[in-house]
This record gives structure tokens, sequence and C-alpha cells, in this order.
């Protein structure tokens, strides 16, 4: 039921920004479409930004003994798994909204993951 409320929701509103002409204020020229896609956009990095920062936690192990060391390998597993399982839920997402939205949804995924990517690689 809830998915089915979303795509409603999503159908009326992209039906109404497609209907929406180029409007001029002033100099400035307002594309509607561009504007979906920005803020889809920032969604998409607001989204995988969390995910990293929210999955990727790790404890170090006390001890060096061969058990606390797997444990540890375990848990790091564990965690790649659920980034992994996140990170495509968002890029199914993408791939869903490209049909309603009709943006390339892939190209902004892959874009925006390595922006991310980058960004956070000069970070450390």
């Amino acid at each position: 039921y809830k998915l089915a409320k979303i795509t409603s929701e999503l159908s009326v509103l992209t039906k109404g920004i497609f209907t929406m002409k180029e409007t001029l204020i002033g100099t400035l020229e307002i594309k509607p479409k561009s504007i979906l896609e920005e803020g889809l956009r920032k969604e998409l990095v607001r989204q995988v930004s969390a995910a990293l920062h929210n999955s990727l936690q790790f404890n170090i192990p006390n001890g060096r003994t061969k058990q606390a060391l797997t444990e540890h390998l375990s848990s790091c597993i564990h965690i790649f798994k659920n980034l992994g399982n996140r990170i495509e839920g968002v890029q199914r997402s993408m791939i869903w909204l490209q049909d309603f939205l009709e943006v390339d949804g892939i190209f902004i995924f892959r874009t925006e993951i390595s922006r991310v990517m980058k960004q956070n690689t000069e970070r450390e």
C-alpha cells in the first residue's frame, strides 16, 4: 500500500513538473526538469553519504588473539554486506525513478557515487 501511494504521488508530481514550461524571472531562466534533477542528485548524495557515515563504524579489537581478529573480520564483512545492500537499494530506486522522471538514473547514480567517494577519499 505504501509503495503504491508513493508511486501515485510521484506520478502526480512528475506530471505537474513536465507540464510546466520554462519560465523567465527577469533574466533568470527556470527549468523545472533541471530543478527536479538537481533535487534528485542532492537527495542521492545525502542518502549515500548517510549510509557511508552510519555503516562504516568499526570497533577495533583489544587483543591480537586469533579469535579477536576473526571476530573483527566477521564484523567487518557484516558491515560491508549491509552497506552494499543499502547502496544497491538506492541504485534500484534510481533505476525505478528514471522511468517516471525521464532522467538517466544510472548515469546520475554513477556520477554522484563517484563524486561522494572522491570527496571522502580526499578528506581522509
